[in-house]
């Protein structure tokens, strides 16, 4: 698992593990050494509410897709028409906590 920098495709951090192991728990190690000031982009595959809150706790910015039945509340409306969102947990430790 690896955090590239977009422009110039440069490695920035890696996380190694078996063949066995699952890369989201690799990306939950990798989340970890995010720092104030990058943008993180991430596929839906990487979107659950653990990984999400783990990143956003480092103050990176994170830009990630979500599955589809992921049910995130409206917040704002941005002017290029993008909006941002409340993410609330719905399973799991933590109940209803609610993170943006």
């Amino acid at each position: 698992m690896a955090l590239a920098e977009c422009g110039t495709h440069a490695i920035l951090d890696a996380v190694i593990g078996p063949c066995a192991t699952l890369e989201i728990e690799l990306s939950r190690e990798l989340a970890g050494r995010f720092e104030p000031g990058m943008l993180v982009l991430a596929d839906r595959g990487f979107s659950g509410f653990r990984l999400w809150a783990q990143a956003a706790a480092t103050g990176a910015d994170l830009l990630w897709w979500v599955k589809t039945n992921l049910r995130p509340r409206h917040q704002e409306t941005l002017a290029d028409g993008s909006w941002l969102a409340t993410i609330i947990q719905t399973s799991g430790r933590g109940g209803n906590r609610h993170h943006h």
